[in-house]
């Protein structure tokens, strides 16, 4: 006997003709037809930005390291507190 798994879920595979026609269908209705347009250009928009991300990406990958060594030394030292000015005798009495 065969897995009684396979006989119910069918495989998944390529939308035929006729399931492609229906989701066009689908995608006509919900948007509209004035509104396809406006709809493509938006979605080229967003597909030209992710491209120019992950160029962007890989580019950065690419790139040699930069060496943060020289300044490391900088950023571990804690700043030198300035001493206050401790007022004179003459500017303490008119306080």
């Amino acid at each position: 006997m065969s897995d009684p798994a396979v006989l119910i879920m069918p495989a998944i595979g390529m939308p035929g003709p006729l399931e492609m026609a229906f989701i066009v269908l689908l995608v006509v209705m919900f948007f509209g037809l004035g509104k396809l347009p406006k709809v493509g250009n938006q979605l080229a928009e967003v597909g030209r930005t992710l491209g120019d991300s992950i160029r962007a990406f890989r580019e950065g990958q690419r790139a040699p390291p930069i060496d943060v060594t020289e300044n490391s030394e900088e950023l571990q030292q804690p700043p030198a507190a300035e001493p206050e000015a401790q007022p004179s005798a003459e500017e303490a009495e008119t306080l």
